[in-house]
């Protein structure tokens, strides 16, 4: 793999259990572009790699052409079999080899509604899509879910593109546990995009 090499220039905990890190051209340089959804796969020191989503908050037009840091949002797994321990252990200055940017959850290019329905980590490729949306003043909702308001990372960034569009679901606090035959089935029935993002 080893298409780019990535040094660590932040790396911050969100949550008990989530990091985000930034990661910048090692070289100092301006990193390839992306699209809402994409990901970038890390390699690890066994020799296998891991995928994880790029996440991009501003609404800026162009902000991920040639963005001038990565960043990623990894949750630490109990059952880890090294990735998310390895993630969880880089320091600033770090480097670490990623292949390119590549995306295989791109969002629908078209005007209608879109429907973002995300469960914990699976939250990351969804900012992106939120920023995208926002950005191109396309209407959008975003239904956050997850078991607890201290374990949901992101929410102030998902607050700051928008706020209004916004719905924090959390499972100990039963008014406003997330109904998702409920939800998708109040959706438009033509016209409507829907993204779900969820926890591997």
């Amino acid at each position: 793999m080893g298409e780019l090499k990535l040094k660590v220039c932040a790396s911050e905990a969100l949550t008990p259990q989530i990091r985000t890190l930034e990661l910048e051209a090692a070289d100092g340089g301006t990193l390839p572009g992306f699209s809402a959804g994409a990901h970038i796969r890390v390699a690890l020191p066994d020799g296998t790699d891991r995928h994880y989503s790029l996440v991009n908050a501003s609404t800026e037009a162009g902000a991920t052409d040639a963005p001038a840091t990565y960043r990623l949002g990894v949750r630490l797994e109990e059952d880890s079999k090294g990735g998310s321990r390895f993630m969880h252990g880089l320091k600033e200055g770090d480097i670490i080899e990623t292949s390119a940017p590549r995306n295989d959850f791109a969002l629908v290019d078209a005007q209608a509604p879109v429907l973002l329905i995300a469960g914990g980590i699976g939250v990351t490729p969804l900012i992106s899509m939120a920023a995208e949306l926002k950005a191109k003043d396309r209407p959008f909702s975003f239904h956050y879910a997850g078991r607890s308001r201290t374990l949901l990372a992101f929410v102030d960034a998902l607050e700051a593109i928008e706020t209004n569009a916004l719905t924090i679901h959390c499972d100990d606090e039963p008014e406003t546990c997330i109904d998702l035959k409920a939800l998708i089935g109040k959706a438009p029935a033509e016209g409507t995009s829907m993204c779900v993002g969820h926890a591997a």
